[in-house]
């Protein structure tokens, strides 16, 4: 009986000490993604300039100053190549994403491809992270 105990025990003790170093084994390799090729810093800018354009571009178009308020932290921009179709034919496409450097509920201006561009109407508040 004490046999058959010890050797539960043993068995228990080298499960558990195979799992412990199979989970804790970092993988070096970054996740792979079939539509991404590349991202580049294209320029990043602080609070207090966003604020001077909105300032300077509300001289002409009034309505742009109602988005001084929703300005909470500096951004940086990148330029982003991905992967895409069109016409049946994988060409490469290329955007720019604006990240916030402090984390938080940020308003997303969502728009559309083609030049539409984005609407204040589809202002949502999403929880992004900083950069």
């Amino acid at each position: 009986m004490k046999a058959k105990r010890f050797i539960l025990k043993i068995t228990a003790m080298i499960l558990i000490s195979f799992a412990l170093v199979t989970s804790c084994r970092k993988d070096n390799q970054a996740p792979g993604y079939s539509y991404f090729v590349s991202k580049e810093l294209a320029v990043s800018y602080n609070q207090g300039y966003i604020n001077a354009l909105i300032d300077v571009v509300s001289i002409s178009v009034p309505d742009v100053g109602s988005f001084k308020p929703l300005v909470a932290s500096d951004v940086k921009i990148y330029s982003l190549v991905y992967k895409t179709t069109v016409n049946g034919k994988q060409v490469n496409a290329s955007g720019l994403v604006c990240v916030p450097s402090t984390p938080g509920s940020y308003p997303v201006l969502k728009g559309s491809a083609c030049g539409a561009g984005p609407s204040a109407a589809l202002l949502k508040k999403e929880t992004v992270p900083g950069g």
